[in-house]
């Protein structure tokens, strides 16, 4: 019997709780949503529908399934899995990111569904989503060269940057500032989304009334601040440290700029 003295392995100590400006994320719904109600787990799962629908249903599109079938395993997906196996109950913020468990519990689905027998006459949880909010469309073109997991990032990028110009836009508009919307709509929203040519500065003074250009231009950088201030308020919320929402910010940047913005 070895009779050498044993010390004990040293006790791992627990995460650090996040700070006080993440308290409000939609982790700290998710630690809430294992006591929730029916009707708090639904409005918890309707935020996570709303930001992972597209990128789930790109995923599956990219997959090789055509839009309507793939609209069919995306109700499955949320329905299934999502609620059924209560993904959102078993969501634990020290293994990593929700949108890395997300895309990982979708690819075993998919190959669950794949051993199925009849897979695609399965009927899912009616209610959850309504195939009339989602068209035929919503396969947006993509590169051929796009994996299903970069078309998933690539569309959970897209949702975002959607999210933060609606929210941009709406501000802008109700303090009564439509000429800061049109002048980052041209110089900025639509180069990135649809490849257009700038309206130059010289041009947006004139139909705005601007003397001096200068002003166009000044307008331009004080909208692109508010931008990433937003931004980065919409990716906190799916974040528990400042560290993560840089690194977060840094992938949105690099998906965007990898696959042609949301084009």
């Amino acid at each position: 019997m070895d009779k050498r003295k044993r010390h004990p392995a040293p006790a791992v100590p627990p995460p650090a709780p996040p700070s006080p400006e993440f308290a409000t994320t939609i982790w700290a719904d998710l630690d809430r949503v294992r006591e929730a109600t029916p009707v708090e787990l639904r409005q918890v799962t309707g935020v996570i529908l709303h930001r992972y629908w597209q990128p789930v249903h790109h995923f599956l599109c990219r997959r090789g399934h055509e839009p309507e079938q793939a609209k069919d395993l995306t109700q499955g997906f949320f329905a299934e899995v999502v609620l059924d196996r209560r993904l959102l109950q078993r969501a634990d913020r020290t293994r990593g990111r929700f949108r890395t468990l997300l895309l990982t519990a979708l690819q075993r689905y998919v190959a669950d569904v794949g051993r199925r027998e009849g897979a695609a006459k399965r009927h899912p949880r009616a209610g959850l989503v309504s195939l009339q909010q989602v068209s035929s469309d919503d396969c947006l073109p993509a590169p051929d060269t796009l994996t299903p997991e970069e078309a998933f990032h690539r569309a959970w990028a897209a949702a975002v940057l959607q999210e933060v110009l609606s929210e941009l836009r709406t501000d802008l508009l109700a303090g009564g500032r439509e000429g800061y919307w049109r002048i980052f709509e041209s110089r900025v929203v639509d180069p990135i989304l649809s490849g257009a040519q700038p309206e130059s500065i010289e041009h947006l003074a004139r139909e705005l009334g601007f003397d001096d250009p200068k002003r166009v231009a000044n307008i331009t950088v004080t909208v692109k601040r508010r931008f990433a201030a937003l931004l980065r308020a919409k990716v906190a919320e799916w974040c528990t440290a400042e560290a993560e929402v840089d690194q977060e910010i840094r992938e949105f940047i690099a998906i965007l700029g990898a696959s042609g913005a949301a084009r």
